[in-house]
């Protein structure tokens, strides 16, 4: 079975040749799914712009650099924010979006002088930063607007800035791997070799292709110190703008990501002569494997097999004891376009699960051919994926859970199935050792999260209203908590606190095998929700220091209501009922008030509109009255008429400008604030 049109995509029999199963003596390379094409019209893509790919996933994580948006306040907006990229800079990059702002407006007359104005407003609020990179839009290319010429003004006026132009507007590429290609070359054309960058060890790279997401990079960092390599620049993770401008003196380049940076190392090994490495550093052997890699190309094996085995000392029991909990679990990986291949492997030989399914959003031709080689038999292989592809492909598969981004995790979410952040991460880092432990205690956490399962039960549901439920008692030597389960209609929770329960139980916050928990099961007959297979939770020691072994299973009884063998004499029970009544006395009031509140409100409203009315007339008819008085404003009148002819009545421009006002004030008394911004 080569390529595979899917039910949904029926209608648009061209998504065939973008769905592949793998199955077994087949000549994969004539089955590779079509990828870095435009997206076929019909199939709504998950794919990001050029331009998003450009500033949101390089050029944005710069941590002393400016990102100047040249558009509209969308374009700034929807790429701020959405990646965890720290830097020990005090994540400058994060806190801070730059735009000029362009209205309908600038889009008719243009918007240089806005930009222009906008560069010089940046710098003034921010004189320590004297770096800046400007990104045009869709709507600034569409208009034409020179920002080389604008930027060149502004260095020349401000003297000590540096700026660099990314021309990468949304509608560039099929997708964010445009943006990635044009970055990288106008970066290595224009600004690499343009500053000699200080030489403190012999043993000198450049890491590529690792953008620190949640402190990747601060890992990667610590490996390189202690085996005696200095990196001269981080491309772009934890960077600086000056440092990229010394990446011509490095002795290799490691690259990691090679769908987003292969582009810059491929040119600084055309132009420079600088070496490239591809490594994976996503995976617990794959990192012993770049390490040993680096340290053979430089001649230091032991310093490499030091790290190795200090590394390995320290995390390989973590890594041990979540591969027995995790081997065999189904995971789906919809991620861009490289970590299908860096993350396959890891996590069927580090962790024993089996990967069934893979999409990419820009992934070209060789990220398929790595990722098939890599992959399994009747493993699904998607590009540029859609929502109904995805819904149709999890009931096929039905997988444990699912790595992706945000967008398609709520998706995943609806299905009550887990799915752990594979763009900004759960809990990161994930790279190295240490991170392969953390993508592991996340995987672990989603699969077999207490708060998952109860979401698939439909508590309206008449048929599930006899069912028995074992709830775990998580935590409770911790939190004091006990809970005590009767039936779905009858919930009885002693000694709670809401949010410590929230904030335990929530996989992506803490470690679910640092706690003592119970087993979780439930019999439920809610057709509507896909039906998962999860183990039986089992509990776990960790306050000793070897591997457990031994798992014990501590069911909760059931504990029935206390009932009253005794009935309380006829008087007794009236007097009860009629002070209970006398109780409620304040309630009932409170709720009457709430309900009519509203009409009193409006009608108070309405009487004190009136009686304002009647006021202004008679002050208007006993001015009036006075002598010169209604002439006066009769002329003030004529006046202001003219004058408001002249100014805002006879020109095209003046009628815009006063739609524009008209507008405005619109959206501040609907909306009760200036949307401007």
């Amino acid at each position: 079975m080569p390529l595979k049109l899917l039910k949904c995509d029926e209608s648009i029999p061209e998504r065939e040749k973008h769905v592949y199963i793998k199955e077994k003596g087949e000549d994969t390379t004539q089955f590779l799914p079509l990828s870095n094409i435009e997206t076929i019209p019909g199939s709504l893509s998950e794919r990001g712009c050029s331009y998003c790919g450009a500033k949101l996933v390089i050029g944005g994580v710069l941590k002393d650099t400016i990102q100047m948006i040249h558009g509209p306040i969308g374009c700034a907006y929807d790429t701020w924010h959405t990646k965890r990229y720290p830097s020990d800079n005090g994540h400058f990059q994060l806190k801070y979006v730059w735009s000029s702002d362009m209205k309908e407006s600038h889009i008719v007359f243009g918007g240089e002088k806005q930009l222009g104005k906008s560069i010089r407003e940046a710098f003034k609020e921010f004189p320590d930063i004297k770096r800046m990179i400007v990104y045009t839009t869709c709507a600034t290319a569409l208009i034409g607007d020179d920002i080389r010429a604008v930027v060149k003004s502004a260095q020349q006026e401000l003297g000590d800035v540096d700026i660099f132009c990314v021309e990468c507007p949304g509608f560039a590429g099929v997708s964010q791997s445009k943006g990635h290609h044009v970055l990288n070359i106008a970066w290595i054309n224009e600004k690499v070799g343009t500053l000699e960058p200080e030489i403190t060890s012999p043993y000198t790279i450049n890491v590529i292709g690792d953008y620190n997401i949640q402190g990747d990079t601060f890992v990667l960092e610590k490996y390189m110190e202690k085996m005696g390599i200095q990196i001269i620049a981080h491309f772009t993770g934890n960077g600086t703008y000056d440092s990229l401008r010394g990446m011509h003196r490095a002795q290799l380049n490691v690259t990691n990501c090679a769908r987003s940076a292969g582009y810059i190392a491929n040119e600084l090994k055309k132009r420079y002569g600088i070496p490239r490495l591809d490594v994976d550093t996503w995976g617990f052997d794959y990192c012993q494997e770049a390490l040993r890699k680096i340290g053979a190309f430089f001649g230091i094996e032991d310093r490499a097999e030091a790290v190795i085995a200090e590394e390995v000392a320290k995390y390989q029991e973590k890594m041990d004891w979540y591969k027995e909990r995790l081997t065999g679990k189904k995971v789906c990986i919809w991620t861009g376009g490289p970590r299908l291949w860096h993350w396959t492997k890891a996590l069927e030989d580090d962790l024993g699960m089996q990967v069934v399914s893979m999409s990419s959003k820009f992934g070209h031709q060789e990220d398929f051919e790595k990722v098939i080689a890599r992959g399994q038999e009747g493993t699904i292989y998607i590009d540029d994926g859609n929502e109904l592809e995805f819904f149709e492909v999890l009931e096929m598969i039905r997988p444990d859970v699912v790595l992706t981004g945000p967008r398609v995790g709520v998706l995943v979410k609806k299905l009550h199935l887990p799915y752990v952040n594979g763009h900004g991460y759960h809990n990161g880092p994930y790279m190295g050792f240490e991170g392969a432990v953390n993508m592991a205690r996340d995987l672990y956490n989603a699969i077999y999260s207490p708060l998952m399962q109860l979401a698939a039960i439909d508590v309206r549901d008449e048929q599930i209203q006899d069912a028995e439920l074992n709830l775990p008692r998580v935590f409770e030597q911790q939190n004091n908590i006990t809970v005590d389960i009767q039936t779905t209609d009858e919930i009885l929770i002693k000694e709670v606190t809401i949010m410590e329960i929230s904030n335990e139980l929530s996989y992506g916050v803490t470690d679910l095998s640092d706690t003592e928990y119970l087993d979780l099961n439930f019999t439920h007959e809610n057709g509507r929700v896909m039906e998962s297979n999860l183990e039986q939770l089992k509990s776990v020691d960790i306050t000793s220091s070897e591997v457990i072994t031994e798992t014990q299973i501590l069911p909760i009884e059931a504990q029935a209501l206390p009932t009253n063998p005794q009935k309380s004499p006829e008087w007794l029970q009236i007097l009860r009922e009629y002070w209970g009544f006398i109780l409620k006395i304040p309630q009932l009031f409170g709720r009457f008030y709430h309900e009519v509140k509203r009409i009193v409100a409006g009608i108070a409203l309405t009487i004190g509109l009136l009686f304002t009315v009647k006021l202004l007339l008679v002050l208007l008819y006993t001015i009036n009255d006075i002598p010169f008085i209604n002439l006066t404003f009769e002329f003030v009148g004529i006046v202001y008429v003219v004058w408001f002819v002249l100014r805002y009545l006879l020109k095209a421009n003046s009628r815009r400008e006063l739609a524009t006002k008209i507008q405005q004030v619109q959206q501040e008394v609907v909306y009760g604030k200036d949307l401007e911004v």
